[in-house]
């Protein structure tokens, strides 16, 4: 697997970066367990926890010197919001892309909204937007609803493994009894490969209360996959055995 470097922004504090990076670790021994069971010696992967970085030597206007500036060209002034669309690209054709591949997974404070997909009217606020074998980027803001700070890192936990896992190809999963009783046109057949009940940390929670019902599902703070993801979870593994990346 490629070297995963964990960013943030200035306004993400300690505990919820340490949090996250407790968390992402947590998915890390646990893809080394499958591995394991697997007979497969899988390579050590290296979490970079780089952070709000900033460049030595620069004079604060070049593309590319700190991880602020990432955050600074794609913030939208008039909504305040990130655009997930453009901190994708910023992050598509970084330098370091091209000579040293990896993957990202950048927390901010502020609101992000996926602009990525089409959708009529506004573009929705999320909790995250993910492109697989790229970037994962999350948005903490909507976490300051929750009261309680031991739920509220819970559901960071949960929020960060769930997209750490689209980060490296699961899948996202929903319940199709959920979409088919809504009348969803994907609730047939072809969602049955993509069909998650909680606590997976693969179903895509769609509110606060649905994240929180996710992370206090679960008896412990460690992944958890259903029989749909861990299959899957097991062919990812068995791929990167044979490449080097």
């Amino acid at each position: 697997m490629k070297p995963i470097t964990v960013l943030w922004s200035d306004g993400v504090s300690e505990a919820d970066a340490k949090e996250s990076i407790g968390a992402m670790r947590d998915f890390l021994r646990y893809v080394q367990d499958v591995a394991y069971d697997q007979d497969i010696g899988l390579t050590p992967i290296v979490l970079r926890p780089y952070g709000n970085w900033i460049l030595k030597d620069t004079n604060g206007q070049e593309a590319y010197h700190s991880f602020r500036w990432y955050w600074e060209s794609s913030l939208d002034q008039d909504t305040g919001q990130v655009s997930a669309a453009t901190f994708i690209e910023i992050v598509r054709y970084e330098p370091w892309q091209q000579v040293d591949p990896h993957l990202d997974l950048a927390l901010l404070h502020t609101d992000l909204r996926n602009d990525v997909t089409e959708t009529t009217g506004a573009f929705p606020s999320v909790f995250a937007c993910t492109e697989p074998d790229l970037v994962a980027v999350i948005s903490l803001c909507h976490l300051a609803q929750i009261a309680d700070n031991d739920l509220r890192l819970r559901c960071l936990r949960s929020l960060v493994m769930h997209n750490f896992g689209r980060l490296v190809g699961l899948p996202t999963g929903l319940q199709c009894k959920d979409r088919a009783r809504k009348k969803e046109p994907d609730a047939a057949a072809g969602m049955a490969e993509r069909a998650c009940a909680m606590p997976c940390i693969m179903y895509e929670a769609q509110s606060i209360d649905e994240l929180m019902a996710i992370a206090t599902a679960r008896k412990d703070d460690s992944p958890f996959l259903c029989d749909p993801c861990q299959t899957v979870m097991r062919s990812i593994v068995f791929s990167l055995h044979f490449s080097p990346n």
